[in-house]
């Protein structure tokens, strides 16, 4: 099965960990959603987690992973699902041609807040790595709350 990060998991090293047994595939797209970071994080020193939330005409980037049963059960235990995140299946645009099914996390919008630097570098690691446009790193780090 596939899996979708837009947070911190695009950070290949930290998925490698996280999910010993996950390959990644490519960059990819999910259209209708934007990035927002709205919830606390005990991972990151409490502050503000990415999530996405419904948005027409805006999109997000990150990275597609081929995962086993094994890794959705580890990740649901970082991303605290079902009691922080839940999981659901969206359609990508990308890698290669075509349309993925992908399971992400998501959860209901909460207030925004302001991502931690480390957090948000891991983010941004992984986004240089997989080449995420420009325009959508600097919407990515606007949407952090850490530069004005």
């Amino acid at each position: 099965m596939k899996y979708f990060a837009y947070g911190s998991n695009v950070n290949a090293r930290q998925m490698a960990q996280r999910c010993p047994g996950s390959v990644p595939i490519g960059r990819a797209r999910l259209e209708g959603f934007r990035l927002v970071f709205d919830g606390h994080s005990r991972n990151w020193g409490m502050a503000s987690a990415a999530n996405i939330v419904p948005s027409p005409g805006d999109s997000v980037w990150g990275v597609l992973y081929r995962v086993s049963k094994e890794d959705l059960k580890l990740l649901d235990g970082f991303e605290h699902a079902p009691k922080n995140y839940r999981r659901a299946t969206v359609r990508l645009a990308g890698p290669g041609r075509g349309a993925h099914e992908a399971v992400v996390y998501l959860r209901a919008a909460r207030p925004a807040g302001q991502a931690s630097l480390p957090y948000l570098a891991a983010i941004m690691r992984g986004a240089l790595r997989y080449r995420f446009p420009l325009r959508y790193l600097v919407t990515l780090t606007k949407a952090s709350g850490l530069l004005v």
